[in-house]
């Protein structure tokens, strides 16, 4: 019963769109039963009845509706249910006025306005209605039985009639109360829906402000999402109206332009979103802090994105700590193993350093020369920070054509004292029982004792073996090798007791290097390559020194494919340089910009290395030799003038 009650009486609160439809059925009904009173009038004329008494009831039955509408503008349901009172009385004297044949069908006008009725959206102006109706025909058929039907009805032909309107009145209560909670209640539906969703919203929004993270939805149009989490706002600022995402996010930088052009082709379909947004930088460096940046799509369409920034400056400060400590553990371990060589190498990168970061603009040539010789120094070594920054200084000068700016010059400086305080101070605590002699007093010692038989000893002090520094180079080529799917390379150190003055061929080494990622990039095959060949699966390189008629020569070799001289042809065609005979093209070899790598990567593929290995070779008065087989091998020699010197004294003479 509580549940039919509820169903039938609707909640006590009025709502503003409610109040305002009521107002309007209202004043459309109240125009509706003023059209009854000559209506009636012509249907008793035409039926013979008297029209007087026709106007005259449905003048009265005006006075309800006119009071209720005037006399209670702010109660709405209860000039509805007037309403209902008043169609039920019209229906009633329709039915009065319109005696004889055609009587009985006039009863059709109670069901067409209870029907109509449900337009309130009220059960209860129906059930008003129906006890309306319901006390018309009693007391009719009691006063005057032919004024409701056309001949003397019994008391079943009321009971008959009035179940009809029973039983319409329930599905016109069931279409109002319809009515009412989807169309007239939907308000209230749409107002709790909003009221959850702002719930929801905030709840969101509180998530979003304690997050470490940055959120922003963008359409493809570059149009920027209405919400935006506190992070993103406090790393790039309130997002001012109008702003593009790629304006929000990269301001005036290039990547401005590769956004906005990116988001063209996934407006136009001509791109899938997976490969625009590779083109997209991850990294963005903003404030002092390291963010990282994803982009994902939304949408079945995939008409929009997600922004999720990410503060990573924690991560990116720990990983370089970490890359840190390992570069001065490699740095110790070569610097324990060639102490001497190490200063050298410290010496000779310093030199690099100063002749790519110089204010007075050299040559462009001479300025990739000496970036990509500090590379391959730096990474023979294992600073891989300063042999990856290289690389990417590299990249900037290939994509602009022109030599550092200021900026960069001095990142380069700051990275390399960076890594130069560290090692020296690690070093110089880790010294342990070294002896350090003056070079004059060495030279006084060592011209002292020079015609004793025991003074080569002596003299082996003042020079360094190169088998450390071939070591070097070997265990790079197979660390190198490994990275680029060629593991197990043998490596075979030939030295031959080959030992030098600390300084005087100190520029080989950083050049030297070159030759080594040549050849374990485009030299060795892979071991698929080499077991179709049948090779066996594993590389080998062999590194030398050696003192053959009065020369010095450094060497590599390896057992590869040897040096695609046809594609090499191309390449110096492409660069306008001759290369017809055998000789032109082992001259092309070292020309710059000349390479067979297929593409430039952070290993080769520039065309500068073997170039630098050259103006090496010259500086010295050498040359360079190059003997490839193919399908056998190549072999690669730096020929240098070895001093004519009589007497160790006489050497260490001319070394000073």
């Amino acid at each position: 019963m509580t549940r039919l009650l509820s169903y039938l009486i609707l909640p006590s609160e009025v709502t503003p769109f409610e109040r305002r439809y009521l107002q309007r059925v209202n004043k459309i009904a109240l125009g509706f039963f003023w059209l009854h009173p000559p209506v009636f009038v012509l249907i008793a004329i035409l039926a013979g009845t008297r029209p007087s008494v026709a106007f005259g009831l449905a003048l009265a039955a005006m006075v309800g509706p006119m009071l209720a509408y005037f006399g209670f503008p702010a109660r709405p349901r209860l000039v509805a249910m007037i309403y209902g009172v008043t169609a039920m009385l019209m229906a009633g004297i329709l039915v009065y006025i319109g005696q004889g044949p055609m009587q009985i069908e006039m009863h059709f006008y109670f069901f067409v306005l209870i029907a109509l009725l449900a337009v309130f959206g009220n059960p209860f102006v129906i059930l008003v209605a129906a006890a309306t109706v319901a006390g018309h025909h009693f007391v009719m058929w009691l006063v005057v039985p032919r004024g409701v039907f056309n001949y003397d009805a019994t008391i079943w032909s009321v009971v008959v009639h009035a179940a009809f309107v029973v039983i319409e009145s329930v599905a016109a209560c069931f279409v109002a109360r319809s009515f009412f909670d989807n169309v007239i209640g939907l308000e209230k539906i749409v107002t709790n829906r909003t009221r959850a969703l702002d719930a929801r919203n905030q709840d969101m929004a509180r998530i979003l402000d304690n997050v470490a993270q940055g959120f922003v939805s963008a359409g493809f149009d570059g149009t920027l999402g209405t919400e935006w989490s506190k992070s993103l706002a406090t790393w790039f600022g309130e997002p001012r109206p109008g702003v593009s995402i790629a304006e929000y996010l990269f301001g005036d930088s290039e990547w401005r332009f590769w956004m906005e052009f990116g988001l063209e082709s996934l407006r136009d379909g001509s791109m899938p979103f997976e490969i625009v947004v590779m083109q997209w930088p991850y990294r963005i460096s903003r404030g002092g802090r390291e963010l990282r940046v994803d982009y994902r799509a939304l949408g079945d369409r995939a008409d929009a994105m997600l922004v999720v920034v990410s503060d990573i400056t924690d991560e990116v400060a720990r990983q370089r700590a970490e890359a840190g400590q390992r570069e001065l553990v490699v740095a110790l371990d070569k610097a324990s193993r060639d102490r001497a060589g190490f200063a050298s190498f410290l010496a000779d990168t310093d030199d690099l350093v100063r002749r790519c970061t110089t204010e007075q603009a050299p040559e462009l040539v001479e300025i990739k020369r000496n970036l990509h010789t500090l590379k391959g120094n730096t990474a023979l070594f294992g600073v891989t920070s300063i042999a990856t920054l290289c690389h990417e200084l590299e990249d900037r000068i290939a994509e602009t054509e022109q030599p550092l700016d200021e900026a960069h010059r001095t990142q380069l400086v700051a990275a390399w004292d960076d890594f130069r305080i560290r090692i020296e101070h690690v070093l110089g605590r880790a010294a342990g029982r070294v002896v350090v002699i003056d070079w004059d007093d060495y030279y006084s010692v060592a011209s002292t004792i020079a015609a004793e038989p025991w003074a080569t000893r002596v003299r082996d002090w003042g020079m360094s073996p190169t088998r450390p520094r071939l070591e070097q180079c070997g265990e790079y080529a197979r660390m190198l090798a490994d990275r680029l799917g060629k593991p197990g390379l043998e490596i075979e150190i030939a030295d031959n007791g080959v030992r030098l003055f600390g300084d005087r061929y100190a520029s080989v080494w950083p050049t030297f290097i070159h030759a080594v990622r040549n050849m374990v990039d485009h030299g060795i095959e892979s071991p698929e390559v080499r077991a179709s060949a049948g090779k066996r699966p594993s590389g080998q390189l062999v590194l030398a020194t050696a003192i053959r008629n009065r020369e010095l020569w450094f060497e590599i070799s390896d057992d590869g494919a040897g040096i695609d001289w046809d594609r090499v042809r191309l390449k110096a065609a492409e660069l306008g340089v001759r290369a017809e005979t055998q000789r032109d093209l082992e001259e092309a070899l070292f020309a710059i910009g000349v390479s067979t790598a297929s593409s430039i990567s952070d290993v080769s593929g520039r065309g500068v290395g073997m170039e630098a290995l050259r103006s090496m070779c010259w500086e010295y008065g050498g040359r360079t030799e190059v003997r490839s087989e193919t399908g056998r091998g190549t072999r690669i020699s730096c020929v240098l003038p070895l001093l004519d010197l009589e007497s160790p004294v006489e050497q260490l003479r001319i070394a000073t």
